[in-house]
């Protein structure tokens, strides 16, 4: 696989992008911003958890590739 920078939250996102999700993918990632921000007391967003969630399935099919959570998921998708 191609080497890569690697990726931060820091980076200032300078591209925006619409995602269709369910209402329990976005209840739930409500559920953890809260946990995180009460919990942990860490100042997060919607936006910071998605874009830590991109950057986790980008080095994982990066580094293992066919192995990769991502390539599992998408074999148990079923076609639509």
């Amino acid at each position: 696989m191609t080497s890569h920078p690697p990726l931060s939250l820091n980076t200032r996102p300078e591209r925006q992008n619409t995602y269709a999700f369910t209402t329990e993918e976005l209840n739930r990632l409500e559920d953890v911003k809260i946990a995180i921000t009460r919990g942990y007391d860490l100042s997060v967003t919607k936006n910071d958890l998605i874009r830590c969630a991109v950057h986790m399935l980008l080095e994982d099919y990066e580094s293992r590739g066919a192995e990769s959570a991502l390539l599992k998921r998408l074999r148990k998708k079923q076609s639509r």
